[in-house]
């Protein structure tokens, strides 16, 4: 089956979907990132953004983009009272 490649049912939520919300997070539009990924749920009938590896799941919500900029250049310790998953 085409769709459960695992191009589809790894790549999109654990791929495509970090990427897309760390885009948004540093400010990016990220509309065709997004829309691959709401595509692929359709035509796979998964919900992606539900299962998939989302900055909440991360530890990385709401650090916005200068948190995320310090936590990439600085590590886990640059970034107080945040859990980062990783």
């Amino acid at each position: 089956d085409g769709l459960g490649h695992r191009y589809i049912a790894e790549d999109v939520p654990y791929g495509l979907l970090p990427a897309a919300e760390i885009g948004k997070q540093l400010g990016l539009s990220m509309k065709a990132t997004s829309s691959l990924i709401d595509l692929a749920g359709l035509a796979a009938g998964k919900d992606f953004r539900a299962e998939g590896r989302s900055l909440a799941s991360m530890g990385l919500a709401g650090l916005g983009a200068e948190g995320m900029k310090a936590l990439a250049f600085g590590g886990a310790g640059s970034v107080s009272g945040a859990n980062h998953g990783i």
